[in-house]
């Protein structure tokens, strides 16, 4: 039996898209959810679907507790064997962490599974953990409150942690390019599920927002780079679509609109909470922009070009985390835009997959050997 476990819209998206290949193969696919952020989940596309709390340090003696009926759960309900293989997408919720590690324990497979871009590339790539501060040290204790959980870790990259559990629970981590990983943990390059290629509008962008403010840049610092990215892509573009970010609040929406958005009439915002694969067949842009988002590597698939933009915004370029997305990004064939100019909507970015893409395996074979 095939596993998948999800926290998010794009994760679960993404799932389905793989069962989809699992279903046409005869194959049952089974769901476990810990959500975190997930608009009107469709579940239709797999068999049984189990969900679980997620894991809250502001309540650690609850999620203790929880913690139990996962075990509970897992042991008398799912009972997975040799047979079964789990796929989950991060590490980040210690929950998702224990349901791979009592999947593991029981002879079960486990496969990390790429989370959409660079969220997962940064901590395999990056060479060394930075030092955790006491508040952190602490946040890392509660983790290994979960007695399945002692060996796992916080590893931190440009001051933002990755929880990790040890290696032994792991079979692989499943990507769809090649990277240089500096985690000890076996490899696999896989390949996406085929999309079909939507009608684009020229001269139509969408940006997509990130929660960089008050972690990589100063909001007063954001708010004055936002202004002058978008002021520049409406020089350009006829129609510019905003979506926030699902982790953004409604007081920093609000801000945001008020400071900058509101300046540009060609700017609509979008309002579905949706990933935004599920929502580019309506929007039809021919160009995705963003900092460093992981829905540009996928909206290639759609045949939308990805624009990055934190190259013009100088602060964030020598920080180690976009250093690691610089490099990734070179290794991958990817045209950066020199000036502002360059940002046109028949702008070609030139990021592919590489060699032997076609060739490679699906997560649904790699789950089915």
């Amino acid at each position: 039996m095939i596993f998948f476990l999800v926290n998010n819209s794009y994760q679960l998206y993404d799932a389905k898209l793989h069962t989809s290949l699992a279903q046409s193969n005869k194959k049952r696919v089974n769901l476990i959810v810990i959500e975190h952020s997930i608009s009107d989940p469709d579940y239709s596309y797999f068999g049984n679907v189990i969900k679980f709390p997620r894991f809250s340090y502001k309540t650690p003696f609850k999620s203790l507790l929880r913690s139990r009926l996962i075990r509970k759960m897992i042991e008398c309900d799912i009972e997975p064997t040799e047979n079964d293989v789990l796929f989950l997408y991060t590490e980040h919720d210690p929950f998702n962490q224990l349901v791979a590690i009592l999947f593991k324990k029981s002879g079960a497979k486990v496969y990390l599974v790429e989370d959409g871009g660079f969220a997962s590339y940064v901590p395999l790539c990056s060479e060394r953990s930075e030092s955790l501060s006491l508040k952190e040290k602490l946040k890392e204790i509660l983790m290994r409150g979960l007695p399945e959980l002692r060996n796992s870790r916080f590893y931190k990259v440009n001051g933002v942690l990755f929880p990790q559990m040890s290696k032994e629970y792991l079979d692989g981590v499943c990507l769809y390019r090649k990277a240089h990983l500096r985690r000890d943990v076996k490899s696999f390059l896989v390949r996406r599920p085929i999309c079909k290629k939507i009608v684009r509008t020229s001269g139509t962008l969408i940006f997509l927002n990130e929660k960089i403010y008050g972690l990589y840049q100063t909001e007063e610092s954001y708010m004055n780079f936002l202004d002058i990215i978008l002021q520049e892509l409406c020089k350009r573009f006829v129609i510019v679509y905003f979506k926030f970010h699902p982790r953004e609040t409604d007081a920093q929406i609000q801000r945001i609109t008020t400071k900058v958005l509101n300046k540009y009439p060609t700017i609509k915002i979008i309002v579905e909470k949706k990933a935004i694969e599920e929502l580019v067949d309506l929007y039809k842009p021919s160009v995705a922009a963003s900092y460093f988002s992981a829905a540009l590597l996928n909206l290639l698939d759609y045949g939308i070009e990805p624009l990055f933009v934190y190259p013009f915004v100088p602060s964030l370029v020598e920080q180690p985390s976009f250093k690691i997305v610089t490099m990734l990004l070179n290794n991958w064939g990817y045209n950066f835009p020199n000036e502002f100019s360059d940002m046109v909507p028949n702008f070609e970015s030139g990021l592919s997959y590489g060699e032997g893409e076609n060739s490679r395996p699906s997560l649904i074979d790699l789950g089915s050997r």
